[in-house]
């Protein structure tokens, strides 16, 4: 984790209430501190385990956000990123301040590098907690509140992939968000994210994953598993939910017995896949067979078929497709010789 740029402000907003206050840092923090590469290292974590939104910023509906962002894009200085970061944070807290079940919190804007450049702004809230505290009149511990950041209840979050940023065909833009907060409704507008990705892209690059990711080699249940297996029990797995939702971390540990097996590696390789989405059901049957139909022929069969030598595609023709079965041929002869 590096982490390149990072400035906080506070929203305060108490719930209940009309009207909001921004309390806004006018310099950047020091970013080489162990305890701000800490801060963001956390954040950036627990981001990765909540239910992440993809897409990009929707022009017919640029925000504050998306324009002030894209200044500082323009020239990536600390002056255009504290800029940025005022400009943005201002316009958040006109928003929600005459929305009484709003709620406020501390922004924290970050420039940091994790496998992959990304601008990210966090919001988080503190708690209160309690520690032990020695009392030397009396001679024993007293119980004494303190505040801290709730790390493991990140409000909202988005991330900007530097990398992916300004194309229209990449998801440069993800956000998390929690859907029984007011403030998340205006979050979204803040950020004003337009979703280009369907279910089906998503399942189909998920399998595409699953079909070429290496298997752990300090698994020993995996061991006698082959590839087609391995995507029978994805498969398996995210059928047995009734909505079809694919929770990646618990898919990872479910298949390969290692929740952040599969997360990481798609994060490391910079393959770009939701943590939460909802499977394509016809695209889902492609898990366990393959399917074509086309000059009035349909073929379905289960990908081991070719690793077993059944079903060949013929080396000097790539038109020609050969399947050796004696079993389908008796079958299709005989359902000839009865018409």
């Amino acid at each position: 984790m590096i982490v390149n740029k990072i400035i906080i402000h506070e929203l305060y907003k108490p719930i209940g209430t009309s009207g909001a206050k921004l309390s806004k840092s006018k310099n950047l923090l020091d970013s080489t501190h162990e305890d701000v590469i800490n801060l963001v290292d956390e954040l950036n974590k627990r981001y990765r385990r909540r239910e992440e939104k993809q897409g990009i910023f929707d022009k017919n509906n640029a925000t504050q956000f998306h324009l002030s962002f894209d200044d500082f894009y323009t020239e990536m200085s600390d002056e255009k990123f504290i800029k940025f970061s005022h400009r943005a944070s201002e316009n958040l807290k006109d928003r929600i301040e005459s929305i009484g079940s709003a709620k406020g919190g501390y922004l924290v804007f970050s420039l940091y590098e994790d496998y992959r450049q990304f601008c990210s702004v966090f919001i988080v809230r503190d708690t209160t907690g309690i520690t032990f505290k020695k009392n030397k009149t009396v001679d024993r511990f007293d119980i004494d509140k303190i505040q801290h950041i709730d790390f493991e209840r990140l409000a909202m979050a988005c991330r900007i992939n530097l990398e992916l940023y300004p194309s229209e065909e990449k998801r440069y833009l993800s956000f998390i968000h929690t859907k029984t907060d007011e403030l998340s409704r205006y979050f979204i507008n803040w950020i004003s994210s337009t979703d280009t990705v369907t279910s089906e892209e998503e399942t189909k690059k998920l399998l595409k994953v699953l079909r070429k990711i290496e298997l752990p080699s300090n698994s020993e249940n995996l061991l006698s598993i082959d590839r087609d297996e391995l995507i029978h029990n994805a498969h398996k797995h995210i059928h047995a939910n009734a909505n079809r939702m694919v929770n990646l971390f618990d898919l990872s540990k479910n298949i390969f017995g290692i929740e952040n097996y599969l997360p990481d590696y798609l994060y490391k390789n910079h393959l770009d896949l939701p943590t939460e989405f909802k499977a394509h059901g016809a695209t889902l049957k492609h898990f366990i067979k393959v399917y074509a139909k086309a000059d009035n022929i349909e073929l379905t069969f289960f990908p081991s078929a070719v690793t077993e030598g059944k079903i060949k595609f013929d080396e000097n023709d790539k038109n020609l497709l050969i399947i050796k079965s004696p079993d389908l041929v008796n079958q299709i002869r005989t359902s000839m010789n009865n018409e």
